[in-house]
């Protein structure tokens, strides 16, 4: 199917933090897009982005941007690739992807190295490809650390959040006993 059209910024939308800003959403448009990719980085137009925690404290000023890094919030997004790197492998222009971006995820465009691309399953709505990354690879590679075998027992804390529902569910797909808070 194709991209959804871009939604309109609403009145109500706000770039400014607030005591409330997690209930408004920011959508930056007129917000330049990357012209410059490094060397293996492809450029996204993003087509649905998800909401986490650390997305919420940089909007509450909690927690400070990374320096380098565009002010614009969002660290997860599911889109279309429109431009690619001289030396980025592994994408075609056109190709339906997701990605862990460092930020810039609630923008129109954002640049991301390939070694945080993954291209996007058929079965998976532009949403939920979107609130893949962050969740499902955090967990992933830290159970890979934890390096458990099949019956052993591994250790879930948080388990209601996003990271431990993915945790849960990879463990047990690998076969580990899951034990949780």
């Amino acid at each position: 199917p194709p991209l959804p059209p871009y939604p309109r910024p609403s009145p109500h939308a706000t770039t400014t933090p607030t005591p409330n800003a997690v209930l408004h959403l920011c959508f930056p448009f007129g917000s330049p897009v990357p012209k410059a990719l490094a060397e293996e980085e492809v450029l996204i137009r993003v087509a649905a982005t998800a909401i986490n925690r650390l997305d919420t404290m940089q909007r509450r000023g909690k927690s400070p941007v990374p320096k380098g890094v565009t002010e614009v919030v969002g660290l997860e997004v599911a889109g279309v690739v429109v431009a690619l790197g001289a030396a980025a492998r592994g994408f075609r222009v056109g190709d339906r992807v997701m990605a862990l971006v460092p930020g810039g995820g609630y923008a129109e465009y954002v640049s991301v190295h390939t070694a945080s691309v993954m291209h996007k399953p058929r079965a998976l709505s532009w949403a939920q490809a979107a609130a893949v990354p962050e969740a499902w690879l955090t967990a992933a590679l830290n159970l890979q650390l934890g390096r458990a075998a099949a019956g052993e027992p591994v250790l879930i804390h948080a388990a209601a959040s996003g990271v431990g529902v993915a945790a849960i569910q990879l463990a047990r797909a690998a076969g580990l006993h899951v034990i949780v808070t």
